[in-house]
């Protein structure tokens, strides 16, 4: 049907409207794709996400390497650098770290990408847990908790509660921790997060094994 239309337009020498339907043409193609390689992209940095804990070293060389190249879109770009950045963490370069999701978090508010400006506090907030400064590791993960709520990403934003919860943990408030961990607990269960319950349970054992009486007073009904 376009191509009849095509044919058209130059039968009756219409070249404004032969010109016009060329240009939708590109336009849709070009859209069509800019979404292939937006894919492409995700897909790409989510198996370089996978490795960070795995082979960090790894990620830290090639993906770092591939980040040079220039292969990847602004917003995709500075979830690489993030990659990168949560790879250093793995390999106890917590300064590193540190300073390169700063930088980031800095770049995705002027841009406004409120997604990685989110995760880049959750790197931050991860590396200062790392550190032993659990007082700012908290604080960086609430704010990183309040973005991924407004933004409806419930797995990112029970993880930053776990977070929390363990700031808490680490400094004998133990109450406090299990509540925060109860949060994350539903929200984990609603969305059949089980990598996440998994861990997160551990977590729970954990405070209830070592720190009891003093967490007998917290509901055990978090974990139904």
């Amino acid at each position: 049907m376009v191509l009849r239309r095509f044919m058209q337009h130059v039968k009756e020498q219409n070249w404004f409207a032969f010109w016009l339907a060329i240009s939708v043409v590109i336009l849709i193609v070009f859209h069509i794709d800019l979404k292939a390689n937006d894919m492409h992209s995700a897909s790409v940095l989510n198996e370089w996400q996978k490795k960070v804990e795995t082979h960090p070293e790894e990620v830290v060389e090639v993906l770092g390497q591939e980040i040079g190249k220039g292969i990847f879109p602004e917003r995709e770009l500075l979830e690489a650098r993030l990659i990168v950045a949560d790879a250093e963490i793995s390999l106890g370069n917590f300064d590193k770290a540190l300073q390169d999701a700063l930088q980031i978090n800095m770049e995705a508010r002027l841009s406004d990408f409120r997604y990685i400006e989110a995760k880049a506090q959750y790197v931050i907030s991860d590396a200062h847990f790392k550190k032993g400064l659990f007082s700012d590791a908290r604080h960086q993960a609430n704010q990183a908790f309040l973005i991924f709520e407004s933004l409806g990403n419930e797995a990112m934003a029970a993880k930053s509660l776990m977070t929390i919860g363990s700031t808490y943990a680490q400094v004998g408030e133990y109450e406090e921790a299990l509540s925060y961990y109860a949060r994350a607990y539903k929200i984990m269960q609603r969305i059949e997060d089980y990598g996440g319950l998994h861990y997160l349970s551990n977590n729970i054992g954990a405070v209830y094994y070592w720190c009891v009486p003093s967490a007998t007073m917290v509901p055990i009904d978090l974990i139904h």
